[in-house]
């Protein structure tokens, strides 16, 4: 496939906006991610690009959609955490999303202009079994619509996994005994699960054991206490989202294990539920993406040096500081908490904030 007449300055700006689409389709940064980096990353590097950048691209546009989307876990637990219709919290949280995707935008543009090698217009050719592995895209836009029909959670992702393996024999990237043989497609899949069920076991594990000795409810006894006013309250909850992320390095176990807690502090000042639900979210979606330990840093770091386009010296430093998205989700939240922008009082969690 050749591309021709590309600007190599503007290679971020577009692939933050096409991982955008694509995540805001999916509602899924992993689906996102894993979807175009075989092309993206390997062609904005070779046009000059740093590909620090190209990569903060790609992860500020996977975790747009995965932050903002109906379907999106984080969307889901973060909204029943608090209480609060899902598409209510959408509705309010387009706007933050937006506060921190434009200046992500005009940043991207402006470090392609500033790092780029050269800025005349380039020609590259690309592998034409990168971009046609991009037909993958409608296993996760299937299982989206099934959902949307309310279709079983579990019936659409065997659906899905049907498709996938479908396509695979279909396309010639495998063959029946590849996939299901002992060490075949499926059984390496599940294997390289077990790490991250392991982690995610010995996470509710630790945070069982800390609710039944009593621990937890002394600490939230302590926050409320100390919760005065709703700044307070907003600021206090706040701190403890972005420090027990930083510690776990996991957006999704952040907000189940926090939203019951930020609900008791917010209840007595009736603040809006969608606000709460939108900091959480915002706050576990910046700071998971942050800390070098976190399950969404490793997996853009291992899906770029599968590439074989960087090295063994490409490290996280290279592109965490391009992750202008994930960082003005930070900035904007806090922003909203010190400042008391958008804070409203709760009329009964299903439309109560603008």
């Amino acid at each position: 496939v050749s591309l021709v007449n590309i600007p190599p300055a503007i290679i971020p700006c577009v692939t933050f906006v096409l991982c955008a689409v694509m995540s805001t389709v999916t509602g899924s940064s992993a689906a996102a991610l894993l979807a175009t980096m075989p092309m993206l990353f390997p062609m904005g590097v070779q046009m000059g690009c740093p590909a620090g950048l190209v990569l903060g691209a790609i992860c500020s546009g996977s975790e747009f959609g995965n932050n903002l989307c109906p379907l999106s876990d984080v969307t889901i637990t973060s909204s029943i955490g608090q209480e609060v219709d899902i598409i209510a919290a959408v509705r309010t949280r387009v706007w933050y999303s937006l506060a921190a995707g434009i200046p992500a935008l005009i940043l991207f543009f402006v470090f392609g202009l500033a790092t780029t090698k050269g800025v005349d217009l380039a020609s590259l050719s690309v592998d034409s079994s990168s971009s046609l592995g991009l037909i993958f895209i409608i296993i996760p836009i299937l299982v989206a619509v099934l959902i949307l029909r309310k279709t079983n959670f579990l019936v659409a992702l065997v659906v899905g996994d049907l498709l996938g393996i479908i396509l695979l024999l279909i396309l010639g990237y495998s063959d029946v005994a590849s996939i299901f043989a002992a060490d075949g497609l499926l059984a390496s899949g599940t294997l390289s699960l077990m790490d991250v069920l392991v982690f995610m076991a010995l996470i509710f594990v630790v945070l069982a054991l800390t609710e039944e000795v009593g621990v937890l409810d002394s600490f939230q006894t302590f926050m409320v206490r100390h919760a005065k006013t709703p700044r307070m309250a907003e600021t206090v909850s706040g701190v403890f989202t972005c420090i027990f992320c930083a510690i776990i390095g996991s957006g999704m176990s952040t907000i189940a294990f926090i939203s019951p807690i930020v609900r008791n502090i917010m209840k007595p000042f009736h603040i809006a539920r969608t606000r709460a639900a939108n900091y959480i979210a915002g706050f576990a979606s910046g700071i998971s993406w942050m800390v070098p330990h976190g399950v969404n840093t490793l997996t853009g770091l291992a899906v770029a040096m599968g590439t074989g386009v960087v090295g063994d010296d490409f490290t996280m430093l290279n592109f965490i500081p391009y992750n202008f998205f994930c960082i003005g989700l930070i900035v904007v939240y806090w922003a909203a908490i010190l400042t008391g922008i958008g804070r409203k009082k709760d009329e009964g969690g299903l439309q109560n904030e603008v």
